[in-house]
């Protein structure tokens, strides 16, 4: 992600996000490993850049944590957690859909899903 110094390419990153975590419940598994590797850099570049808007990519986490695949949901929960932790405040808006979907995901089949 650093390889273009000029380019931030994580303003750019609502715009094609789902599409990653779509790739998550591809049946090749390196599609998935290459997806779920590039959402874990992509989250790390997000806990360091403080100024991001979140916001514009919370509508994508919700969604994508409705999805059949339980690797895909696992991972939406997981930036919604990291989403929280970095927002505070700032994501109050958002709070509701985050609330279900957190929700949701507690009575969720899966156990991984429900810790």
């Amino acid at each position: 992600l650093d390889s273009v110094p000029d380019i931030d390419i994580l303003i750019y990153l609502p715009e094609f996000l789902g599409g990653l975590f779509e790739m998550l419940s591809d049946v090749n598994k390196d599609i998935r490993q290459q997806a779920y590797s590039a959402l874990q850099e992509f989250l790390h570049e997000i806990k360091d850049n403080v100024k991001l808007d979140l916001g514009p990519m919370v509508g994508i986490l919700v969604k994508q944590c409705e999805m059949k695949d339980q690797f895909t949901r696992l991972t939406a929960l997981c930036w919604i957690y990291e989403f929280i932790e970095l927002g505070k405040i700032k994501l109050l808006p958002f709070l509701a859909d985050m609330l279900g979907v957190v929700l949701l995901c507690i009575s969720d089949e899966e156990e991984e899903i429900r810790l």
